[in-house]
């Protein structure tokens, strides 16, 4: 039968706190993490394909050499390998990382001289592939970067809810917010849209043009009550612009329209 190992792997620094005995230790660590598949395939005319996934712990490593990564590897892997090699007739190890040169000296120093016992695959990760495909449209298209950056700020510990703190605070600050009672630029409201449409996805509606529901329109509803407070360009880093229609729409002055914001 067939056997194919798939190893996942990326090593980077991360702040952690780690127990040595009875001492508690905290700093940046360099962290191995893994996922691991095993793939089988019974007879060369089955069509049937067994997964499995191998959990693997993650790794401090000493260094971020190929060296130290080989070691944990070998050292943390729930199935020892290339030594699977007896029980099956074709043998497929595949490694999957990004092209860090200490990823490739690994993998020609320790993985290609067992070639004949396995047939040895490296492959760059699909997130490292997407980033190289795409990186010349995100530097033609100059607003995208920055957004990529927030995005990966919001994702980083608490930092949304300290944000989000922080707007609430920022927007009753007097002058952040301007009323403007003239009407909104056709192309700057195009712009925000063109912005929420990237960021949410197609707005699903049925045949009466009404939302289906689900979180995604939830998200949407909430976002086109945003453009209709929020009228200005939002790359204005110091104001929030709204376009008020007169006493129907904030009948609370500036003060309604910080709480609505």
């Amino acid at each position: 039968f067939v056997s194919t190992i798939s190893i996942e792997f990326d090593a980077s620094s991360t702040r952690s706190r780690l127990r040595q005995g009875v001492i508690n230790t905290e700093g940046n660590y360099q962290i191995l993490v893994q996922r691991g598949q095993l793939f089988v395939q019974r007879t060369a005319e089955s069509t049937r394909l067994e997964q499995s996934a191998l959990p693997i712990c993650p790794a401090v490593l000493d260094g971020e050499t190929a060296e130290c990564i080989w070691r944990a590897i070998r050292e943390k892997h729930p199935v020892p390998i290339f030594s699977w090699q007896d029980s099956s007739q074709v043998c497929v190890l595949r490694f999957i990382s990004d092209s860090a040169s200490a990823n490739l000296k690994l993998f020609n120093a320790a993985v290609i001289p067992h070639r004949r016992e396995a047939l040895v695959l490296h492959k760059l990760c699909d997130m490292h592939d997407l980033n190289h495909a795409s990186e010349p449209i995100w530097r033609a298209v100059g607003h995208l970067t920055p957004m990529f950056y927030c995005s990966g700020f919001f994702l980083a510990s608490n930092n949304y809810m300290r944000l989000i703190k922080h707007l609430q605070r920022w927007i009753f600050t007097d002058g952040v917010v301007k009323i403007d009672y003239s009407r909104p630029d056709d192309d700057v409201l195009q712009h925000n849209m063109a912005l929420v449409e990237m960021a949410l996805g197609p707005r699903h509606t049925n045949d009466a043009g009404l939302d289906e529901g689900g979180r995604n329109n939830t998200r949407w509803s909430c976002a086109l009550d945003l453009l209709k407070l929020d009228t200005g360009s939002w790359s204005d880093p110091n104001h929030i612009t709204h376009h008020c229609k007169g006493i129907h729409c904030c009948p609370g002055g500036a003060h309604e329209t910080r709480h609505k914001l």
